[in-house]
């Protein structure tokens, strides 16, 4: 990152940010149509959270260096990694178990949503102060 105190803020964040979607699966499996899905849900924070950490570790080496191809390249190589991942993820699990239902799908899709805005605002953030 462009100095440690981006690192801090990054880290301030994602660790807010992963406690409140924890407390978020918790509840949510607290209810009927969600019960036995927190460890999916705990298990698909802690993969976004290695997304996250990784592309962002690696947006701020190229961003250091100012090395414009391979951070676009990074986006792009982000953007297919995610988009597998977040169909891997449920299908996988849809697979391996027998669910009564796919309700799990719905705090799935916001913890994705909730670390891509997060993800997002980091990025365009190193795109902005390069």
């Amino acid at each position: 990152m462009k100095n440690s105190t981006d690192l801090v803020k990054f880290s301030f964040w994602i660790t807010i940010t992963s406690i409140g979607l924890g407390i978020f699966s918790y509840v949510i499996t607290r209810f009927e149509p969600f019960k036995g899905y927190l460890p999916f849900l705990i298990w698909s924070i802690v993969i976004f959270l290695v997304i996250i950490w990784f592309t962002l570790l690696l947006a701020a080496y190229f961003s250091q260096k100012n090395d414009e191809k391979n951070f676009l390249g990074l986006a792009y190589i982000n953007f297919l990694v995610k988009f597998v991942v977040v169909v891997a993820i449920p299908m996988y699990y849809t697979l391996t178990h027998n669910l009564p239902n796919t309700n799990f799908i719905i705090p799935y899709i916001v913890i994705y949503a909730v670390f891509t805005i997060v993800e997002t605002y980091f990025l365009s953030g190193k795109v902005r102060f390069r």
